[in-house]
C-alpha cells in the first residue's frame, strides 16, 4: 500500500467491505493506522457514522482542515490570533477556512501543500465511504480526493486512499465506471480466524466442553461478530 509502484492499490486506492461489528473499525483504528505510520505516512481518518448527521463531504473536508491547522506553525497560529488570515512564512499560503469543494481552495491543492510541508506521504482513511453515494457534496468530495491523488502521487510525497464499507453493494457504487475511483483495488475484508479463538480462550477458563473446534463453530454462527460471539460464549462456558 505504500510502495512506490504507479499501478495496483497504491496508485489507485484500496476499497475493503466488511459486515458491520466484525472487526473492521478496530483494525483500522489499531493495526492499519499504527502500521502506516511506522511506514512514515501522516494517516487521517474520516469516519462518515461517527459524524452521519454531518455530510460525509463536509466531514472529509473538516478532516482536511485539522489536519492543516495541526501543522500551520507557531508563527502562523500567532498571525491567524490576531485576524492575518493568510500568511506564507511559517505556516501555509492561504487561510484555512477556505478550503472546501467547489470554491476556495481544492482539496487537491490544500492536501498538496499539507504534503510539502509534513515532507510525507498522506493516507486518508475513509470509514463507511459508501455514505458519500447519498449526498452531492459527498460524491464531490471523491471526485476531489482523485484529483489529489492524482496530483499528490505525480509531482509530491504521495496520497494513499484507503475507503472502508459495511454495504458491499453500495461500497462497489463508488468503483463504477463514472465513478471518480473506477479501477480501484477491491478487497473483501478477511473475517478473524482461529488464531482469535485461541486468543480468546485463553483469557477464559472455559470447560473442554466448549474447545477451539466448538467455538470456531459459533464464531461463525455468529456471523463472525466477536461482541455477539463472546457474550454468548461467557454466558455459555
Amino acid at each position: 500500500l505504500m510502495g512506490d509502484s504507479r499501478t495496483g492499490m497504491a496508485w489507485s486506492g484500496l476499497f475493503l467491505s466488511a459486515p458491520r461489528r466484525t472487526g473492521k473499525s478496530t483494525f483500522l483504528r489499531e493495526d492499519l493506522q499504527p502500521a502506516l505510520e511506522r511506514r512514515g505516512a501522516l494517516v487521517l481518518v474520516a469516519d462518515l457514522w461517527k459524524n452521519n448527521d454531518v455530510d460525509p463531504g463536509d466531514v472529509i473536508v473538516d478532516v482536511v482542515r485539522r489536519a492543516l491547522a495541526a501543522h500551520e506553525g507557531v508563527v502562523a497560529r500567532a498571525a491567524r490570533a490576531v485576524g492575518l488570515d493568510q500568511f506564507g512564512f511559517g505556516g501555509f499560503s492561504f487561510s484555512i477556512d477556505r478550503v472546501g469543494l467547489g470554491k476556495g481552495i481544492a482539496l487537491s491543492d490544500a492536501l498538496a501543500e499539507l504534503s510539502d510541508k509534513v515532507q510525507r506521504p498522506i493516507a486518508l482513511v475513509i470509514d463507511e465511504a459508501q455514505q458519500c453515494m447519498a449526498t452531492r457534496r459527498g460524491n464531490n468530495a471523491m471526485f476531489a480526493l482523485k484529483a489529489a491523488r492524482d496530483e499528490l502521487n505525480f509531482a509530491h510525497h504521495g496520497l494513499r486512499i484507503i475507503a472502508t464499507g459495511s454495504d458491499h453493494v453500495k461500497l462497489r457504487m463508488l468503483l463504477g465506471s463514472r465513478e471518480a475511483f473506477f479501477c480501484a483495488t477491491e478487497r473483501i475484508f478477511p473475517v478473524l480466524g482461529r488464531d482469535y479463538i485461541d486468543w480468546f480462550r485463553s483469557r477464559h477458563g472455559f470447560s473442554d466442553v466448549l474447545n477451539a473446534d466448538v467455538m470456531t463453530h459459533l464464531f461463525a454462527r455468529a456471523a463472525y461478530r466477536p461482541e455477539l460471539f463472546e457474550s454468548a460464549a461467557v454466558a455459555a462456558g
